[in-house]
């Protein structure tokens, strides 16, 4: 049930030293249906898994990433294993690292491994292109030294991977990636360390020409909710692409932003699914979020999810004080309504009418569980 909606027109952004957001137009509307979904579960074999990674749905298989032993595991639509690619070792077919996410694309698959490594490989899984993260800038000892003392969020050296993502996507050759900037005196989580110039300067995404292996232009940045009130705890954003469209959802923010091709802001759409009875609570040191991380996790409603699969946008929230979670459904920027589960679902993918979601594994019994879910709208 939505509780609250924006009002048509645009989205601005008050007091903010990031004039990003300001103006954009908002483009939602609501048309609710009656969503029905019938559920099929599999529990696939979590042996020589950690259980902690990311699914791909590809060429009618799932592929399983691991993200902390090497490799990826292929399975059939039933959950069934078939074969096990990339092996841990330096020979062929074989990388020393696990992945901190990937990307699954017609010509085969792009990782991130955990020595910063951004591998390639071929259909067949043969390695065929290898740089390391940023190795393209000439890193000098002043260089340090100068961002160290005065932190220029223009600066791609101020940034590393955002590892609470965990997620890539690639548009042609250009790798886009999440990106932080944890810098002792610019930073999200000390409000004396420069946070709310945190919150409205530093940007979110960098992109990498995997071809010519280079660092290429930073853009994005936190939306207006952050602005006015530090809240690193929900700060997490994630990202799909759309006809080279980034879609961009944050934790704590109903809005779901368009980025164009040339990385601009085009538009928001969104609602609200939290039924939040109150602001997200403030943080003021590290050590104060470290301390009331699980708990405001764990009393407060926030976005976790976003998938888009040809016409349909996919959502998932959190419910405020573990009430469950749910799965917004949009067609193009359009509210049509919504499923509720009792577990923490995760997207995987959209692929013939049936919606692909992970479940938490079953430790007990070593297995992992997918969800087939059949949707009629």
């Amino acid at each position: 049930m939505i509780l609250s909606l924006l009002l048509l027109g645009a989205v601005s952004c008050h007091n903010s030293m990031n004039m990003e957001y300001e103006g954009i137009p908002f483009l939602g509307s609501i048309e609710e249906r009656n969503v029905r979904f019938f559920a099929d579960t599999l529990a696939v074999d979590a042996s020589a898994t950690s259980t902690d990674g990311e699914w791909f749905l590809h060429n009618g298989r799932l592929f399983f990433l691991d993200h902390n032993m090497v490799g990826i595991k292929e399975y059939d639509l039933e959950g069934n294993y078939l074969t096990h690619h990339i092996r841990r070792g330096r020979g062929p077919g074989e990388n020393p690292a696990p992945f901190f996410c990937g990307v699954m694309e017609t010509q085969g698959f792009t990782g991130f491994d955990q020595g910063w490594f951004i591998k390639q490989y071929d259909t067949e899984f043969e390695l065929i292109n290898s740089f390391r993260y940023e190795e393209d800038l000439k890193v000098k000892a002043s260089t340090i030294n100068r961002l160290l003392l005065r932190p220029d969020p223009e600066n791609p050296l101020m940034y590393e991977m955002n590892l609470m993502s965990k997620k890539m996507v690639k548009r042609g050759a250009r790798i886009i990636l999440p990106i932080v900037t944890e810098h002792v005196r610019y930073n999200g989580y000390n409000k004396r360390s420069r946070a709310k110039r945190f919150w409205n300067e530093s940007y979110i995404f960098m992109e990498i020409d995997s071809e010519l292996k280079k660092t290429g232009h930073l853009f994005g940045h936190y939306p207006p909710v952050y602005h006015n009130s530090n809240i690193p705890a929900f700060s997490d954003y994630y990202f799909d692409l759309k006809n080279d469209s980034l879609y961009v959802a944050f934790a704590a923010d109903p809005n779901i932003y368009v980025f164009g091709r040339n990385n601009k802001l085009l538009f928001a759409f969104g609602y609200d699914a939290l039924e939040q009875q109150a602001a997200y609570p403030e943080t003021v040191s590290f050590e104060e979020y470290e301390t009331r991380f699980r708990a405001d996790r764990s009393e407060y409603g926030y976005y976790t999810g976003l998938l888009i699969s040809g016409e349909y946008v996919f959502r998932t929230y959190k419910k405020q004080n573990n009430m469950g979670y749910g799965i917004q459904i949009y067609e193009g920027t359009k509210y049509i309504g919504e499923m509720h589960f009792k577990e923490e679902v995760r997207l995987i993918d959209y692929s013939g009418g049936i919606l692909y979601l992970a479940l938490p594994p079953d430790i007990d019994k070593d297995e992992m569980i997918i969800v087939k879910t059949k949707i009629c709208i």
